[in-house]
């Protein structure tokens, strides 16, 4: 994650494929949460205030390989919350990809992920939720529960 301190330097590594770098490296080593977690950090950190790498991350597939990462680690905290500020950073700066987290399940991942691990998640979960343009982004439930 300190290869992401600077604003250049993010964009930079957008520039270069980083995302689907990481995504590869994390497929590599698939089951290992020491690899997913942090690749999932970096990506959490590139995409912090940065509408260009955002686009930059969701044209090279991201939205849809974060809630694979989402369905498939359920049990990881660290995992879990990484995956909610990934969310959450992508669609504060491109409000375009709410319908495409929605349409993949986010707000039952996210609901889950915060009731499931409510010490690691429950904030990050929520501020996503909210930012998905979702009401009692506060709770656990579900619109239909």
């Amino acid at each position: 994650r300190q290869l992401a301190n600077s604003d250049g330097t993010k964009k930079l590594l957008a520039e270069k494929g980083a995302a689907g770098i990481i995504m590869r490296v994390v497929e590599v080593y698939a089951g290992d949460d020491e690899v997913l977690e942090p690749g999932l950090g970096l990506l959490a950190y590139m995409t912090l205030r940065q509408p260009e790498v955002v686009t930059t991350c969701a044209e090279a597939g991201v939205v849809e390989w974060l809630m694979t990462c989402m369905r498939e680690v359920p049990a990881s905290s660290a995992v879990q919350r990484q995956c909610a500020i990934l969310m959450r950073n992508m669609v504060v700066r491109n409000l375009e990809l709410r319908p495409e987290f929605l349409t993949r399940g986010a707000e039952e991942l996210l609901r889950a992920a915060k009731k499931a691990h409510p010490r690691t998640c429950s904030d990050v979960g929520s501020a996503a939720l909210r930012d998905l343009g979702l009401d009692n982004y506060g709770t656990t439930l579900c619109a239909e529960d």
